[in-house]
């Protein structure tokens, strides 16, 4: 078992070979979004264009994808311009991430499945092949 700290942790649930549990803590309550993609401010826009933002790897549309099926996007795609060139809003793509993750709780075809967690973790203590992860105490 390893604990590891990830920021791709689809990576780990799509290419996992055996069955492997991933344990995704944080601290808010919307889960992946951190401060980038929690705002509520949709005139912050991301810093690549939707064709660029795909949380998969091995499916490079498929943000553009979420975006043509998730209607509450409507209203932040411009008509005139082809969505995969448009830089949308970061609040759109906090939409998203959640989508992965929702998809990810059911176990890939090799077992491996993810678990989000609220909480902090402080430290991470090694016994045999179980880790005690400690969370934080200052609730």
């Amino acid at each position: 078992m390893q604990v590891i700290r990830v920021r791709r942790w689809h990576l780990i649930y799509r290419q996992a070979k055996e069955p492997t549990h991933v344990l995704l803590f944080e601290r808010r309550r919307r889960h992946g979004l951190g401060a980038a993609y929690s705002t509520t401010n949709p005139e912050h826009l991301l810093n690549v264009p939707a064709g660029g933002m795909s949380g998969l790897d091995d499916d490079p549309d498929d943000f553009v994808k979420f975006l043509l099926r998730d209607r509450r996007a409507a209203p932040y795609i411009r008509a005139d311009k082809e969505i995969r060139n448009q830089f949308v809003s970061r609040m759109v793509y906090g939409w998203y991430i959640p989508d992965l993750l929702e998809k990810s709780h059911v176990p890939s075809s090799h077992g491996a499945i993810v678990e989000t967690i609220t909480d902090d973790v402080t430290d991470v203590l090694a016994i045999d092949q179980f880790f005690c992860f400690i969370p934080a105490v200052d609730k």
